[in-house]
Protein backbone atom coordinates (compact mmCIF):
# COMPACT_ATOMS: atom_id res chain seq x y z
CA UNK A 1 0.00 0.00 0.00
CA UNK A 2 3.20 2.36 1.05
CA UNK A 3 4.13 2.27 -2.66
CA UNK A 4 0.47 2.54 -4.20
CA UNK A 5 0.90 0.39 -7.22
CA UNK A 6 4.31 2.01 -8.38
CA UNK A 7 6.46 -0.49 -10.72
CA UNK A 8 9.31 2.13 -10.71
CA UNK A 9 9.64 2.37 -6.77
CA UNK A 10 9.04 -1.54 -6.15
CA UNK A 11 11.90 -1.49 -8.70
CA UNK A 12 13.99 0.27 -6.48
CA UNK A 13 13.32 -1.21 -3.18
CA UNK A 14 13.71 -4.70 -4.12
CA UNK A 15 17.34 -3.96 -5.87
CA UNK A 16 18.44 -1.89 -2.46
CA UNK A 17 16.90 -4.94 -0.26
CA UNK A 18 19.18 -6.61 -2.61
CA UNK A 19 22.31 -4.69 -2.15
CA UNK A 20 21.54 -5.25 1.74
CA UNK A 21 20.63 -9.39 1.49
CA UNK A 22 17.83 -9.04 2.48
CA UNK A 23 15.36 -10.23 -0.33
CA UNK A 24 13.78 -13.05 1.64
CA UNK A 25 12.20 -10.43 3.85
CA UNK A 26 10.66 -7.97 0.82
CA UNK A 27 10.34 -11.43 -1.58
CA UNK A 28 6.73 -12.22 -0.04
CA UNK A 29 5.31 -8.73 -0.68
CA UNK A 30 6.76 -8.25 -4.41
CA UNK A 31 3.42 -7.68 -6.53
CA UNK A 32 3.24 -10.03 -9.33
CA UNK A 33 0.52 -7.89 -11.52
CA UNK A 34 -0.97 -4.57 -10.59
CA UNK A 35 1.95 -3.57 -10.99
CA UNK A 36 4.01 -6.05 -12.83
CA UNK A 37 7.61 -5.67 -12.25
CA UNK A 38 10.26 -5.67 -15.51
CA UNK A 39 11.05 -9.79 -15.88
CA UNK A 40 15.01 -8.50 -14.69
CA UNK A 41 13.52 -7.69 -11.14
CA UNK A 42 11.73 -10.90 -10.43
CA UNK A 43 15.23 -12.78 -12.02
CA UNK A 44 16.95 -10.79 -9.58
CA UNK A 45 14.85 -12.35 -6.51
CA UNK A 46 15.15 -15.91 -7.89
CA UNK A 47 18.87 -15.83 -8.13
CA UNK A 48 19.29 -14.54 -5.00
CA UNK A 49 17.75 -17.47 -3.42
CA UNK A 50 19.22 -20.03 -5.84
CA UNK A 51 22.96 -18.66 -5.06
CA UNK A 52 22.38 -19.08 -1.25
CA UNK A 53 21.90 -22.69 -0.14
CA UNK A 54 19.99 -21.53 2.79
CA UNK A 55 17.51 -20.27 0.61
CA UNK A 56 16.73 -22.87 -2.36
CA UNK A 57 13.39 -24.00 -0.45
CA UNK A 58 12.42 -20.67 -0.54
CA UNK A 59 13.43 -20.63 -4.35
CA UNK A 60 11.50 -23.20 -5.00
CA UNK A 61 7.97 -21.68 -2.83
CA UNK A 62 8.87 -18.68 -4.87
CA UNK A 63 8.91 -20.09 -8.32
CA UNK A 64 5.99 -22.29 -7.73
CA UNK A 65 4.08 -19.25 -6.35
CA UNK A 66 4.68 -16.64 -9.38
CA UNK A 67 3.46 -16.90 -13.18
CA UNK A 68 6.10 -17.91 -15.14
CA UNK A 69 5.55 -15.44 -17.42
CA UNK A 70 7.26 -12.94 -14.81
CA UNK A 71 10.53 -14.17 -15.57
CA UNK A 72 12.77 -16.17 -17.68
CA UNK A 73 11.90 -19.92 -17.89
CA UNK A 74 14.87 -20.30 -20.02
CA UNK A 75 17.34 -18.53 -18.20
CA UNK A 76 16.17 -19.41 -14.70
CA UNK A 77 16.83 -23.20 -16.12
CA UNK A 78 20.20 -22.44 -16.90
CA UNK A 79 20.39 -21.25 -13.88
CA UNK A 80 19.51 -24.23 -11.71
CA UNK A 81 21.11 -26.61 -14.18
CA UNK A 82 25.05 -24.19 -13.60
CA UNK A 83 24.27 -24.26 -9.69
CA UNK A 84 23.83 -27.88 -9.60
CA UNK A 85 26.91 -27.93 -11.89
CA UNK A 86 28.70 -26.03 -9.12
CA UNK A 87 27.53 -27.68 -5.85
CA UNK A 88 29.93 -29.27 -4.07
CA UNK A 89 29.48 -32.82 -2.35
CA UNK A 90 27.73 -34.20 -5.39
CA UNK A 91 24.11 -33.24 -4.90
CA UNK A 92 21.85 -30.69 -5.79
CA UNK A 93 21.32 -28.98 -3.21
CA UNK A 94 16.98 -29.24 -2.63
CA UNK A 95 17.14 -28.27 -6.28
CA UNK A 96 15.91 -31.60 -7.95
CA UNK A 97 12.61 -29.77 -9.32
CA UNK A 98 11.77 -26.95 -10.55
CA UNK A 99 8.22 -26.28 -11.67
CA UNK A 100 7.13 -29.85 -10.51
CA UNK A 101 9.64 -31.09 -12.40
CA UNK A 102 12.57 -33.82 -12.41
CA UNK A 103 15.98 -32.37 -12.41
CA UNK A 104 16.51 -34.92 -15.32
CA UNK A 105 13.48 -33.18 -17.30
CA UNK A 106 15.21 -30.26 -17.55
Amino acid sequence: RLLRGSAAAWERWVFHFAHLRQLPCLAPYIPTQAPQLKDTVYEVVLNAFLANAGDHARFLATVKAWPARLYSVPGLISAVRQRIATSSGGGDGGLSLVHGRQRSDL
